[in-house]
């Protein structure tokens, strides 16, 4: 008989979801995601690669379901979302102890340059900053490393993705500018006419 298999996809973001050193995937929101399938009857199989891929491939029906993933009407009109897996917080960082911002429209006032993740959204306060003061890293190595090396001022990343890089490259003067804190809504998206429901 055939094992009723959902086909999941999501770009690598450690520790939340990433294919260890025995070729696995493992993470906390892929053991989340999990046990919301496997509670429904359903057995993982789960692809991990740059976001743009995976979408590719759930756009095109090979893929049943993308997790971590943020709302937007664009999205909403055309797939259907869980109900809220988890909400993750997002910190600006720097390793400048000297500056200091109370609001987002203080990195664009000081002509800060800005660190972003390439292809992703982080909602109006940071996607609303002007392109021009923004870089974008392909991976959050990439974006810890320039705020670190001060090829940029400031930086924006997970909280947990920015705890476990720092232990795992041995970086210690990054710091954390508290009143920027914000928190992101995280939800599995499925497409309206899957064998499931989430909700």
């Amino acid at each position: 008989m055939e094992r009723n298999i959902v086909h999941l996809g999501a770009d690598p973001f450690p520790p939340y979801q990433f294919i260890n050193e025995r070729g696995t995937v493992e993470g906390s929101d892929f053991d989340l995601v999990s046990d919301l399938f496997h509670k429904k009857g359903f057995e993982v199989d789960c692809y991990i690669d740059d976001w743009g891929v995976v979408f590719e491939k759930f756009k095109n029906g090979k893929l049943d379901a993308v997790f971590q993933v943020q709302k937007t009407s664009e999205r909403e009109a055309e797939f259907a979302f869980s109900s809220l897996l988890r909400q993750g917080a997002s910190v600006i960082i720097t390793s400048d102890p000297a500056i200091v911002l109370e609001n987002f429209e203080d990195i664009k006032s000081k002509n800060l340059e800005l660190g972003v993740s390439t292809g992703y959204s982080y909602g109006e306060k940071i996607d609303q900053l002007p392109e021009k003061i923004k870089f974008a890293y392909d991976t959050m190595e990439e974006l810890i490393s320039a705020v670190s090396n001060k090829e940029v001022d400031v930086g924006v990343i997970d909280r947990g993705v920015k705890k476990y890089l720092m232990e795992k490259m041995g970086i210690s003067e990054i710091y954390e500018i508290p009143a920027l804190t914000f928190l992101r809504d995280f939800y599995v998206m499925y497409h309206k006419n899957a064998k499931f429901d989430l909700k």
